[in-house]
């Protein structure tokens, strides 16, 4: 939805949708963390940093899935589903 409302490439869509996505998560969760108070700052940053290392591994699987299927939709003529 993110690529046919812009009119980008699915792969600029994801990275679009990353750069929302990430300063959000890094933020709420890196507080979340340090108010619990039951884990240090190292140790929190260590935690969201993974987080947003899988969220960024998930953005580039899934930019190159969605550019694979819409070439193969657009193949096999269900233009209707691609727009």
């Amino acid at each position: 939805m993110f690529s046919h409302r812009l009119h980008v490439y699915p792969a600029v869509a994801a990275g679009l949708a990353w750069c929302i996505q990430a300063p959000y998560v890094f933020i709420t969760d890196y507080i979340w963390f340090i108010t619990s108070r039951t884990t240090p700052p190292e140790t929190a940053l260590t935690i969201v940093s993974s987080i947003l290392l899988k969220l960024t591994v998930e953005a580039v699987i899934s930019a190159a899935l969605s550019a694979v299927l819409v070439k193969y939709l657009h193949r096999i003529g269900v233009e209707q589903l691609v727009r």
